[in-house]
């Protein structure tokens, strides 16, 4: 399941992302594949990447409900 060949097809995916959550997904799936052929350094820094990525989503998800809500 995980192969250096599949990391190339996973840095395309990741350049090829439309839009931030796609970016997100694409990064997490490469930094799992590098962390589980050996690239842990690489790993964790699209890892943390990806964290970012997805926070700031979970903060314009949540900043829309609280509009919509009339709270924010």
């Amino acid at each position: 399941m995980y192969s250096r060949r599949r990391i190339p097809e996973l840095e395309q995916a990741v350049t090829a992302a439309k839009g931030p959550a796609a970016r997100a997904w694409a990064l997490i799936a490469l930094a799992t594949n590098l962390a589980r052929t050996g690239e842990a350094e690489r790993a964790l820094v699209l890892g943390e990447e990806a964290r970012v990525l997805a926070a700031s989503l979970a903060d314009r998800r949540n900043r829309r409900n609280l509009i919509a809500l009339g709270v924010a």
